[in-house]
């Protein structure tokens, strides 16, 4: 569990065999090409043909609504039981070629039918705009061939709003001007006038931005015929349209999947093509580089047994420049919480993988912030839900917001809240498990004993975790032999952050800071115990004083001039001058102390959005039970309304809270998250599976 040790391998081959190498390795499946300079051209050409294949079926599958997985709101309803399908072939060439057999036979009648009903909407759209047009003259029949072949008198008309006319007249004096209404707004006008008028009886329909009425080619010159000949070809488009939808339909339910699982496969090839087509070597001798897992070592030695193979296991330790890619490997309830880290990034090969931490401190955090019985209850019902019925890659959402739930149900049960209701007074047996009490009963407010112990808690828990991630900076400092580091800053950085904590909880203690030998006394003399670390141990603060002080100024001195005497010695290269290296320590000592101030102190909302959700649901409560909201009907309305916008409004606050805690206060102590996902040179996919090499010779396998 964690990151997967890796192994370096170079396989040296002859040109001419560069395909067989190829097959062999996609057989493998488990390895992660590194990028030569020299790029094979049929290797591009095939991954060029795979690209042009996936996006004609992407194309497709979105002009479908093809997506191969059910949608969100189905899945949950129906459930969605994903059975991966499997394709074979000999090597990615020849599965290439059967997927695009395949999907020529499966796509090629809905491409034809797409790109037919596609042409029918223009033209059913150009038709649309004449039909608008004839409509308004339809109620004319007469042929425009007599009209236009006057020739001692020019008669022309036009379609223009009403209100245009009597303008039209007066700019036409001495010619016949008729109006005919055809609607409300708009008019037909016959201008009546000799050949000799033409130009002024275009000027005047251009000045109002008007044109002569004319047939639009192919159809009747009499306007009523048209208009009727318009029409029937409309309804004509619309009966084939409605025929291809029916014709799409009957695609998409019954190849559906199978265009999908195609889809999927041209990507998944595609993207083999283009890792393996740059590999190093010459005319003569092709050389692939790639990473493997080290523990299929012997594996892949035995497929590569024919060439020069060469393995070599990659000690985190001894790695330097250019780090390999991140192979990890996660229990199943590890897993989901994967999700959580990659929001800061992979982990390096070099780096501790935190995931096994948050799935144990996430959620209890989670939890912990949406304290209620009743919500944490819908809550881990709606995540067993999504587990159980959603998409796959919406289960671990579901598993990570199911144990969230669980934490907030145990939370809401100690402090006796149900739905924002005490518990006890719902459930009497409650009062034998109930430890805490955070709404008072007697005054309807909070119980501020239970507020203080809540902070408590939750500036320990800060403590807790901030002290984690230090100690995991100095495990990760360790494992990679940083050995300078170690001694110069991760320790230091620990034991000065511990004794700023013990040094703080006594000033705290004690109430004092005046200078003087009162103020020693008061320290040595005083045998209270710390504040907040009482929760988990007694320790005095004179003790604590005695222990916290000399490893505070200890720590001090190192943290701001270890790194210059290491270089004195010869241990890390001179970078600055020495004066600058120690000024430039005690400014981020300086910045430490502020940060350590900050970010335990930030761990305190886990406390306040609990005191938040609970306030809510009190508001919500009083407002039920307030006129005129307390008839029957109305009450349950707002308390269902209500108690399902805190529940998602509230949730979503709180999940990015805990976001914020591992990212901006727990990552940054020991986590960079700068790694490459290690990528199998076959892509998962939840659809499809390719399977490769079969016909591989069982001695070489």
């Amino acid at each position: 569990m964690g990151i997967v040790r890796l192994a370096e391998v170079t396989v040296t081959f002859p040109r001419s065999e560069l395909r067989e190498v190829l097959r062999r390795v996609a057989a493998f499946e488990w390895f992660h090409p590194i990028e030569g300079k020299s790029v094979d051209e049929e290797l591009n050409s095939l991954s060029l043909r795979a690209l042009d294949l996936y996006m004609k079926l992407r194309d497709l599958s979105a002009s479908l609504q093809i997506t191969g997985l059910p949608r969100v709101i189905e899945s949950l309803v129906k459930g969605c039981k994903i059975e991966r399908e499997t394709l074979t072939a000999r090597d990615l060439e020849d599965m290439l070629l059967r997927v695009e057999r395949e999907a020529e036979e499966l796509s090629f009648p809905a491409i034809e039918m797409l790109k037919e009903r596609e042409e029918l909407a223009k033209e059913r759209e150009k038709l649309v705009a004449i039909k608008n047009y004839l409509s308004l003259v339809s109620s004319f029949s007469f042929d425009l061939r007599e009209v236009q072949g006057l020739k001692r008198v020019r008669l022309v008309l036009s379609v223009c709003p009403s209100g245009y006319v009597k303008e039209i007249e007066r700019s036409l004096t001495g010619l016949l001007v008729l109006a005919y209404p055809l609607t409300k707004e708009e008019s037909m006008l016959f201008i009546l006038g000799v050949p000799e008028d033409s130009e002024l009886i275009e000027r005047v329909l251009k000045v109002f931005d008007l044109k002569p009425f004319k047939m639009p080619s192919g159809l009747p010159l009499n306007p009523a015929e048209a208009y009727r000949e318009v029409s029937r070809r409309l309804s004509e488009i619309e009966t084939r349209m409605e025929e291809l939808e029916s014709e799409l339909e009957r695609i998409r339910v019954e190849r559906g999947r199978r265009i999908a699982v195609l889809r999927d496969s041209a990507y998944m090839l595609h993207d083999a093509f283009e890792r393996l087509k740059r590999h190093g070597g010459s005319k003569e001798t092709g050389v692939l580089s790639g990473y493997i897992p080290a523990e299929k070592r012997e594996e892949f030695e035995r497929l590569m047994s024919n060439w020069s193979c060469l393995v070599r296991p990659l000690d985190p330790r001894e790695v330097h420049g250019e780090l390999p890619p991140t192979l990890v490997r996660h229990a199943r309830p590890v897993r989901p919480f994967f999700n959580i880290t990659l929001n800061q990034g992979p982990p390096s090969y070099k780096e501790l993988d935190p995931t096994p931490i948050i799935a144990l401190v996430f959620p209890i955090f989670y939890g912990m912030m949406f304290g209620d019985l009743g919500h944490g209850l819908i809550l881990t019902l709606g995540g067993l839900l999504i587990y159980k019925r959603g998409r796959p890659n919406l289960r671990p959402w579901g598993f990570m917001f199911m144990l969230a739930g669980i934490v907030a149900m145990v939370v809401g049960l100690l402090l006796g809240e149900f739905f924002g209701l005490s518990l006890v007074g719902l459930f009497p047996m409650a009062s034998k498990v109930r430890l805490l009490e955070l709404i008072d009963e007697v005054h309807g407010g909070f119980n501020m004993n239970t507020v203080v112990l809540l902070l408590k808690l939750a500036v320990l828990f800060g403590i807790v975790h901030l002290s984690l991630g230090y100690i995991l900076d100095i495990v990760n400092a360790a494992r990679n032999g940083e050995t300078v580091e170690l001694i110069a800053d991760k320790i230091p950085t620990l034991l000065f952050y511990w004794s700023f904590i013990l040094l703080g909880f006594s000033i705290i203690r004690v109430g004092t800071l005046s200078l003087g030998p009162e103020m020693i006394s008061s320290f040595l003399s005083n045998t209270s115990p710390l504040p907040i670390l009482d929760l988990v141990a007694d320790i005095p603060v004179n003790l604590a004083v005695m222990v916290s002080v000399p490893m505070l100024l200890a720590s001090m001195i190192i943290m701001i001039v270890g790194k210059p005497v290491m270089v004195m010695l010869g241990k890390i290269p001179k970078k600055e001058g020495i004066g600058m290296m120690v000024f430039i320590g005690l400014i981020e000592l300086l910045e430490r102390v502020s940060s350590y101030l900050a970010n335990t102190i930030s761990y305190a909302r886990i406390s306040i959005l609990l005191m938040v959700h609970s306030a809510l649901l009190m508001a919500l409560n009083f407002a039920a039970r307030t006129p005129p909201l307390n008839s029957p009907g109305v009450s349950i309305a707002v308390l269902f309304i209500g108690n399902l916008g805190i529940i998602i409004i509230e949730g979503l606050i709180v999940y990015v809270q805990d976001l914020r805690l591992h990212i901006y206060e727990w990552f940054t102590k020991f986590y960079k998250g700068t790694g490459i996902m290690f990528r199998k040179l076959i892509p998962d996919s939840y659809l499809v599976k390719l399977e490769l090499g079969g016909n591989l010779k069982s001695s070489d396998r």
